[in-house]
Formats: structure tokens, sequence, C-alpha cells
């Protein structure tokens, strides 16, 4: 099954059945597992609740994810290329993503200072405390961009779209995506509507693409980019110990308020470049082809 044929809905109702029943599957262990992960960490760390932005919480999703992934491939005998993680050109996409990333966060903020609404403010002295920042949220990142493509734009994806097509298939794993960011304090509405975006560009870079390498990378180091470089608010929640100490002035749909940039209408340019390349991207492995 090629990148492209993998999203196309199934002719028969016996293997739509069959999608729906792996996506089902992985869903099921990815969940068990991601409780067994929270509990174990409570007893073993003494933790109250789940720590946002923490390395061991972060850690103990992308286990469980990745050893759902594993049981799920077991019992349907799918390949590593179905849940997203195929060998080609992997390593070439995932750094591109690591550097479109905090570029495309950075030409946003730019266009913002620009305006009038942000001040890249001063920076934190250097030392071993930034030092140990820049590498446990490097990590942290790297991991929450693993876990939460496999989790949302993932086999998850290929299956639902296998069973009622790729754009609805986005459209429900966007929402639910989007839906989990609803918890966070400062998250506002254009920040939500980023999030369903977010999901929707990120799948169809999947589809441009053929693999999730440039998605995990792309959303790693947009995450790190405004919780440490930038220290903005990420959806919301804001984290000690970034590089930057910023401020930001003016109205909420501009600034994005205590959302951060992810609640500004300026993302829309940042979803736009993310897609332009998920497609150059296409375009140059077709022409290498």
């Amino acid at each position: 099954m090629t990148a492209d044929t993998q999203f196309v809905r199934a002719d028969s109702k016996p293997e739509r059945r069959k999608a729906l029943f792996r996506l089902l599957a992985f869903f099921a262990f990815s969940f068990v597992l991601m409780i067994a992960s929270g509990v174990v960490q409570m007893i073993l760390l003494g933790m109250k609740e789940v720590r946002h932005f923490s390395l061991a919480t972060t850690a103990g999703t992308a286990l469980a994810v990745l050893l759902a992934m594993v049981a799920t491939a077991l019992i349907a005998k799918d390949k590593p290329a179905a849940f997203g993680f195929g060998r080609r050109r992997a390593a070439r996409n995932f750094l591109i993503g690591l550097v479109c990333g905090p570029a495309f966060l950075a030409a946003q903020l730019g266009i913002l200072a620009a305006l009038g609404g942000f001040s890249f403010g001063t920076l934190s002295p250097p030392g071993d405390a930034l030092l140990h920042s820049a590498f446990v949220l490097a990590g942290t990142f790297l991991l929450v961009g693993f876990a939460e493509e496999s989790l949302w734009r993932g086999y998850v994806l290929v299956q639902l779209a296998r069973t009622i097509s790729f754009w609805p298939a986005a459209a429900i794993l966007s929402a639910i995506f989007a839906a989990g960011h609803a918890a966070n304090g400062g998250e506002n509405l254009i920040g939500l509507s980023s999030a369903f975006l977010f999901g929707i560009v990120l799948a169809a870079s999947f589809r441009l693409t053929g693999s999730l390498w440039f998605a995990v990378g792309t959303h790693a180091a947009w995450d790190y980019g405004q919780s440490f470089v930038f220290g903005v608010p990420d959806s919301g929640l804001r984290i000690e110990g970034a590089l930057f100490h910023p401020s930001i002035h003016g109205p909420a749909w501009l600034t994005g308020g205590s959302a951060g940039p992810e609640g500004s209408v300026l993302t829309a340019f940042s979803l736009l470049a993310i897609l332009a390349a998920s497609w150059l991207l296409r375009v140059r492995a077709a022409a290498s082809s």
C-alpha cells in the first residue's frame, strides 16, 4: 500500500470494519498503557496529578504510545510505515521540520513585533540552570511531538481514513485534538481553532510527505520555540526557565493573549507556511524518484 492509497476509503465493508477494529485496538492499547503509566508515576514519584511539560510525564506517555504501536503491529501485522514512521527520507524530513517549527514561529512573532504587539524582552543569564532547562525541555517536546502525532495523526488517521475517507477522518481527529486543549487555563477560542487547524495541516503533511517525520519535527520544535526559546505561552500554558522574557501588548485576537501565539490570527500565516513546506517536500520527493 503506497502513501497515497493508505488514506483512501476501503471499497468493501469487511475492509472498513477491519480498519475500524485496528483503530479501536490501537486506541485501547494506548489509553490503557497511558493510565498504567500515570499510576506508576504517581506511586514511584509521589505525583498527585499529571504535570504539564514534565519530562517524566511525557516520557511515560510516549512509551505507552510506542508500546501500543508495537502491540498493534504484532496483531495486525502492519509495518512501521502504517504508523507514519517509514525509513524513506526520515532524517531529512525530521530535520527540516525541526528548522521549520521555530523559523515560522519567529517570523510570526517578528510580524507581531513590527505591528507593535510584541517585545522579545531580556535574555536569561547564562548558566547551569538555563542549560538544564534547554536540554530537559528539548527532550520533553521531542517526546510530546512523537506522542501526539502518533496518537492523533498516525495509525489512527490511516485506519479512520480507510473507514470514512481522509478529510472527514482528519477533521474528527483534529476536533478531538483541539478539545484536549480546552482544559488549559489560558486557552481561548482562537487558540482552540488554531489547534484544530494545526491538526488538519499536520494531517495533510502526513499525506503529502508520506510519513510523520516532518510533522513530529515541526510540532516538537514549534512547542520548544514557544516555551523555551521565546518564553511565550504554549496553548495557554507557560513554563519557567525560558531563554527570553518577552512582553505582549495589544488586543488578544492579534497577540494571542494568555493563549500565546496560537491564539493570534497571525497563526494562519504559520499554518500556510507549514502546508507549503509539506507540499515542497512532496514535489522534491517526486522529482528525485
